[in-house]
């Protein structure tokens, strides 16, 4: 059976993404979590895509 979140789980989850985030920014990189829906489309079927390239720096 999944244990349900609590409200001190989703804490912990956003503090370790915004660590991961400017960990990220540091080395110069951009990190995107995404959910894909996958077929069936119905009942949250949906699977996680995490993403990392090369921060496109700005032109000046």
């Amino acid at each position: 059976m999944t244990k349900i979140p609590t409200l001190a789980d989703k804490a912990l989850i956003q503090a370790l993404a915004e660590a991961l985030l400017r960990e990220a920014e540091k080395l110069g990189v951009v990190v995107t979590i995404e959910r894909q829906p996958c077929a069936p489309l119905a009942m949250g079927n949906h699977q996680p895509v995490i993403c990392v390239w090369p921060h496109r720096k700005e032109q000046a």
